[in-house]
């Protein structure tokens, strides 16, 4: 079974290198279409279609052999995204993110409360690369990437420095903060957000900024396919 799924990625790559890649160098490099040069343009990409066509395959893999074996499947529903036994939603509006004393207007957290989650919590690079790669292939019609921002789950609101995850109230023990961040700025910044002017790394923000925020829920726990 797994070596039919490699055959198939290959074969997705390879329709998707012809149809996206190849026409870019038609013109200029059509003599050399096995050349190093080009072969290191198109790598990255050559990487990125398997990586992401794996991990779809890898997915409808374990359905059909859930399904195979008579257990219950559990899924995510429409407008949300699986990633590794969760379910995310990338909010198409925006708002303030959740803290009692400060946040009385929209709130993020009081929403993904309403759909049986909470703000995303990010416990690796391999699930914060999947935040990123997925908010950067969303399309919003004249919204730029660079101007998007995204509310997750973090905070040190209630001892400066110290940040937790607000839903399970669990100490962060991983980060993608990058200096100077988190650097508290004006005081004033104790809610965690993904920053669209700094390609996504960890800002510590403040908490009534407009921003788009992402839910994170169980897919085991929460919705049954």
């Amino acid at each position: 079974m797994l070596n039919i799924l490699v055959v198939l990625v290959f074969l997705r790559v390879d329709l998707s290198l012809q149809q996206n890649i190849l026409p870019e160098h038609m013109t200029s490099h059509c003599g050399a279409i096995n050349s190093a040069e080009i072969m290191e343009d198109i790598l990255p990409a050559v990487r990125t279609l398997i990586k992401d066509n794996m991990e779809d395959l890898w997915r409808r893999y374990e359905e059909k052999l859930a399904t195979m074996k008579g257990d219950t499947f559990w899924t995510c529903p429409q407008g949300w995204v699986h990633y590794n036994k969760y379910c995310y939603l990338f909010r198409h509006t925006t708002g303030s993110w959740f803290t009692a004393k400060i946040c009385l207007e929209f709130r993020a957290m009081a929403y993904c409360e309403s759909e049986y989650a909470s703000l995303a919590e990010i416990k690796n690079v391999q699930e914060n690369d999947f935040i990123v790669r997925t908010i950067r292939n969303i399309d919003l019609p004249g919204v730029s990437l660079a101007s998007r921002s995204y509310y997750v789950g973090g905070t040190d609101h209630a001892k400066e420095g110290e940040w937790i995850w607000a839903g399970s109230k669990d100490r962060m023990t991983f980060d993608n903060f990058q200096p100077p961040e988190p650097n508290n700025k004006a005081n004033n910044e104790h809610c965690l957000s993904l920053y669209g002017p700094i390609h996504f790394s960890w800002n510590d923000d403040g908490c009534k900024h407009g921003y788009y925020s992402i839910c994170k829920a169980s897919a085991s726990r929460v919705f049954k396919g």
